[in-house]
């Protein structure tokens, strides 16, 4: 009888801390559904981690107990447009080492689940990796390398858009939301001879840029001023398109370098960038315009091979304006002509300039080395 009695004690005990464990993770939820700081620090804090939910909670509720959610939109806002121009970061820390501690070990936490249900965990997971990677990895070691471009967009394509995406499905009005993914439309450009005091950016992407404009349509402040960026963009390429069409050779260099760059930009798929940066540098050439020749000869040698081309514009820019010997050194060398090689080299040596080292290292590798430092493209 007494066994009978304590087996029913233990399971009227076990069902009663059931029931106050399923009551908290109730008030657990509704406290993140109504994103409320206060109340998640309070019902999520002390939850059982026996699952990936109740872990993802209770990691939110600890940050936000050690670090506000004003405190860390505080700290993401002001460098989040741009967070390797921002004039504030370099006068003045935007957060303590122990507030990096905490975001850091929160965002190492958080970084092991491949997915967050819950719409605002999922966007302030969105920006503590955002100050994770640009912040404290990519603006604090202030190396801009293959490595680094890579981590920038592995956050934004697998991480930041996506979470941004969630949250709006939830919260399809929210300003702050809609421009921070709309953001991720544009690039911001610097161009030249224009007012320096004007801010430029560029649409990369239409679908993202639709939610910058709903965000400007609900007045939001930030989106107004990225729309202003976006407009001072614009006029700026009607004002250069309109002399290219008037033969302006600059201008005809500066739309071959936008079309180049979006070439570049899109991973060198995107063909028709290409050839139409092509039929602008030839024109700008034509005219007269060095560097469009130059960059002429380096696509027809990397980006778009063509022997025949590369040689008549290395040539072109020799007998015109007395560049190119170093590149026309190398491939003569490639084609077996050392001699050759050799009087290029000098001549790109005595020049001076950019190529006059690179020309006075190949004179010494001529006697050693099979084909130039720099490999042979064309042979």
């Amino acid at each position: 009888m007494k066994i009978i009695l304590l087996s029913l004690m233990i399971v009227v005990t076990l069902s009663a801390h059931s029931d106050n464990n399923n009551s908290q993770l109730n008030d657990c939820k509704n406290a993140v559904e109504l994103e409320v700081s206060k109340s998640i620090v309070k019902h999520c804090l002390t939850l059982e981690k026996d699952t990936k939910n109740r872990e993802v909670l209770a990691i939110t509720a600890e940050l936000l107990q050690k670090i506000s959610y004003n405190r860390i939109n505080e700290i993401f806002g002001l460098g989040e447009d741009n967070s390797y121009l921002t004039e504030f970061k370099f006068n003045k820390k935007l957060y303590s080492t122990l507030e990096k501690h905490y975001l850091k070990d929160a965002f190492n936490r958080l970084n092991k689940y491949e997915d967050i249900h819950y719409a605002f965990i999922g966007m302030l997971y969105a920006k503590i990796a955002y100050i994770n990677i640009m912040y404290f990895e990519m603006y604090e070691s202030n190396v801009i390398d293959i490595e680094s471009i890579e981590r920038e967009k592995n956050l934004k394509s697998k991480i930041y858009v996506p979470y941004l995406k969630q949250y709006l499905q939830k919260h399809p009005k929210d300003e702050e939301a809609l421009y921070l993914l709309g953001m991720q439309a544009l690039k911001l450009t610097f161009p030249q001879n224009t007012n320096p005091k004007l801010t430029y950016r560029k649409v990369v992407n239409e679908e993202l840029f639709k939610y910058l404009k709903k965000s400007d349509a609900l007045n939001f402040y930030k989106a107004k001023e990225a729309m202003e960026s976006v407009s001072n963009w614009q006029k700026y390429m009607v004002k250069l398109n309109k002399a290219a069409n008037s033969n302006d050779t600059e201008a005809l260099y500066k739309i071959g370098l936008q079309n180049y760059n979006r070439y570049i930009d899109n991973g060198f798929k995107e063909q028709e960038y290409l050839e139409l940066a092509i039929i602008n540098f030839e024109k700008a050439q034509v005219l007269g315009h060095e560097n469009a020749l130059a960059i002429l000869a380096g696509i027809y040698f990397s980006a778009k091979p063509n022997k025949i081309k590369y040689t008549e514009y290395l040539e072109k820019s020799i007998n015109l304006y007395g560049d190119g010997y170093y590149a026309r050194g190398n491939l003569y060398w490639c084609n077996g002509d050392k001699i050759k090689a050799k009087e290029m080299y000098i001549k790109s040596s005595n020049k001076g300039g950019i190529n006059s080292s690179e020309a006075e290292l190949s004179l010494e590798d001529l006697t050693t080395l099979t084909e130039p430092f720099d490999g042979c493209g064309f042979k």
